[in-house]
């Protein structure tokens, strides 16, 4: 008899605690707020907490404290990439922290030192129905490294 059990794909790289604490220290999360980017802050970036365009408005998977900050500047945009995010509730795009910074291509890893998520699946341009179906959103995701380098 065969079997009936299907296999889900790994959409987000599986990575090590130590390691997302490492880059979780020096890549931070940006948003825009009137025209600006801002830092987001967290007081643990490696719960489950999410943002997106109005971070203190969106509800979280955990409490985790999150702060609109300083302003961002002497950064440069590197680069798009397509990230895959969790989730439970198919009308809340809720992406988290740790699954970007697992999803920074190694090619990039060692420059990058923020990121900002765009856009999420629902402007289809984005939108992968494999990733749907094993409750994955997409989104377009910007990475940032300093201007200096």
């Amino acid at each position: 008899m065969g079997s009936f059990a299907q296999t889900k794909r790994a959409w987000v790289q599986e990575t090590s605690e130590q390691r997302l604490q490492e880059l979780a220290e020096r890549i931070r999360p940006i948003t825009q707020r009137g025209g600006v980017l801002r830092f987001v802050s967290f007081k643990n970036p490696l719960l489950r907490g999410c943002y997106g365009k109005n971070p203190e408005l969106y509800w979280h998977r955990t409490l985790t404290h999150v702060d609109v900050g300083e302003e961002v500047k002497g950064l440069v945009s590197i680069g798009e990439i397509k990230t895959y995010h969790s989730f439970f509730l198919k009308s809340t795009f809720s992406p988290t922290t740790a699954e970007v910074l697992a999803q920074i291509p190694k090619d990039y890893v060692d420059m990058v030192v923020a990121f900002q998520i765009l856009g999420s699946w629902g402007n289809g341009v984005l939108q992968d129905e494999e990733a749907l179906k094993d409750n994955y959103y997409t989104a377009l995701t910007r990475l940032f490294a300093n201007a200096t380098n």
